[in-house]
């Protein structure tokens, strides 16, 4: 006898029912509000506030804390969180004191490769961890965003200005002036115009080929200078 193959949308709602079982038939259980990918571990804020991580563990990176948390970033090795009461904790590795947060009240936190930087409630930056390239060394002002990476940070002002500080090899600190998008187009925007391939429109070719060439700009150095930085010590 044959066996019937089961439809798109048949195999959907087995995946659905699946997972409300997994989560003990609570649909909210399975929400999330919030995520951040780091290295090779990720975690999450579900719907209850609390988290849930994956990944490696090597440094436990994704052995999170008990409580309530507002907002999460997973980083090289390490994770930062906020919790809902404006503190901020970490775990994982902390060769470099990237994962001892000062004391004081968040908003907001981002866990960078070696190193940490925060916008606390003030609008104000405290940043930990290595600062071999200033990485951790911010500037005055008042922030509402900022973004821990390798090395280097960028943070956005309150005025809608962007700062940046830390390595500058490849102009990665150096961030345009606002309105200045022209200095640094869009992938959509440097596209070229589609145009009639045998009858049918270029236009995804010229997507592709569009993104090939931000995806090589960004890129750059991978495997230059940073390629000696191994986190496995």
């Amino acid at each position: 006898m044959r066996a019937r193959s089961l439809t798109r949308p048949a195999v959907v709602g087995l995946l659905a029912v699946a997972l409300l079982a997994i989560s003990g038939g609570d649909a909210s259980a399975a929400a999330f509000t919030q995520i951040s990918a780091g290295r090779w571990h990720n975690c999450a804020v579900n719907a209850d506030d609390a988290l849930v991580c994956w990944g490696s563990n090597i440094y436990g990176e994704t052995t999170p804390p008990a409580g309530t948390f507002s907002q999460v970033s997973a980083g090289l090795a390490h994770t930062c969180g906020v919790r809902t009461d404006g503190t901020v904790v970490c775990w994982g590795d902390n060769d470099n004191g990237q994962a001892t947060p000062p004391a004081g009240a968040f908003k907001q936190v981002s866990a960078g490769e070696f190193h940490t930087c925060g916008v606390k409630t003030d609008g104000s930056l405290a940043c930990w961890g290595n600062n071999d390239y200033g990485q951790a060394t911010f500037p005055a002002g008042t922030f509402t965003q900022v973004s821990a990476s390798w090395m280097h940070t960028c943070g956005l002002r309150a005025g809608g200005t962007l700062a940046c500080w830390g390595d500058n090899s490849y102009g990665q600190s150096s961030p345009p002036a606002v309105g200045g998008m022209a200095e640094f187009p869009d992938v959509a925007q440097s596209a070229p115009a589609a145009t009639s391939v045998g009858g049918s429109s270029s236009a995804p070719y010229a997507a592709i080929a569009g993104a090939a060439v931000a995806a090589a700009l960004l890129g750059l150095g991978a495997g230059g200078r940073y390629a000696r930085r191994r986190w496995l010590r």
